[in-house]
């Protein structure tokens, strides 16, 4: 059950990272940031799982380096901007919390 958890996470992070956050609303930004915060830290509580994928998570670090590029181009989404920074963190931290 606790590798189908990680790749639901996994899943979750990408539908998160890869979704134009450009052209949503106020609701749906807010949606989409509250969702992934309870998949971070469920990931975070599984950090030391023995069934966590590196190739996996190197894919969902580029797509994390991809949004923040765009929230500092932009000069916007400080809230997103927010959320990758904790989803690369939670990615980063294998032993500690």
């Amino acid at each position: 059950m606790e590798k189908k958890l990680i790749k639901k996470c996994y899943e979750e992070m990408l539908v998160f990272l890869k979704d134009n956050f450009v052209e949503k609303s106020g609701i749906e930004s807010l949606e989409d940031e509250n969702n992934i915060t309870d998949i971070i830290h469920i990931f975070t509580a599984i950090r030391k799982s023995e069934h966590r994928d590196p190739v996996k998570e190197d894919e969902i670090k580029q797509e994390i380096y991809r949004n923040l590029y765009i929230c500092t181009e932009l000069k916007a989404f400080r809230n997103r901007n927010r959320r990758c920074v904790l989803l690369l963190d939670a990615l980063n931290r294998k032993d500690t919390y």
